[in-house]
Parts: structure tokens; C-alpha cells; sequence
């Protein structure tokens, strides 16, 4: 009996598209001038956690990878320094202080 269920559960499963993946990306920035820096930041809480000074972590599809990108290469000058980083796969994180490792939340519908 348990068999059939678990078959009649993977009926339901779909294929999971490129667009649908996501990433964990991380984004460092070292911006000088204070008024563009607290415009970056605000634009990034847009996408994901404020996890220390001038690093974020996000939970990014391709589709909003890109966006950020573009948002990002709108708005960077010369003498700016961001970072950014699109993980996948089994990356590892270690992280210690008060503020959590991001991850993607699962949810479940029953």
C-alpha cells in the first residue's frame, strides 16, 4: 500500500526548469559615497538579507539573478567595488554570530 502512495505522489511531481532553480548569491559592496550606499542597500532588501555591514545574502531564481545584475550595472561607478556571487550546488556555509544562514524556505501544502 505504501508503494502505491509514494507512486501516486511522484505522478504529481514536475520537471523543474532552469528559471524555476535558485541560487544562493551573495553580494559584497564597498561604496564610499553614504547616500548611494544606503541606496544600494535598500535596493538589495529588495532581494534578500542584510547579513553583515555591506554583504547580502539572497535566494535568487535565474530570472531575478539577472535583474539584479542589470539593476547593479545601472547604478555602479567607476570607483565602486561590488561583488557578486551565484552559488549552487552543495555549497557550504559555517556561520556564527546573531544572524542565520539564508536559506530558501520550503513550503508545504497538505
Amino acid at each position: 500500500m505504501e508503494y502505491e502512495l509514494l507512486d501516486e505522489l511522484n505522478f504529481f511531481e514536475e520537471e523543474v526548469t532552469v528559471e524555476q532553480l535558485s541560487y544562493l548569491v551573495v553580494v559584497m559592496y564597498d561604496i564610499t559615497d553614504n547616500k548611494r550606499r544606503l541606496f544600494f542597500s535598500k535596493m538589495l532588501k529588495g532581494y534578500g538579507n542584510w547579513v553583515q555591514r555591506s554583504v547580502f545574502e539572497c535566494i535568487l531564481t535565474e530570472k531575478k539573478f539577472n535583474h539584479l545584475v542589470r539593476e547593479i550595472e545601472k547604478f555602479v561607478l567607476p570607483h565602486d567595488l561590488i561583488r557578486v556571487y551565484r552559488l549552487a550546488g552543495n555549497t557550504t556555509v559555517k556561520v556564527w554570530g546573531p544572524v542565520g544562514f539564508t536559506e530558501e524556505e520550503d513550503i508545504i501544502i497538505i
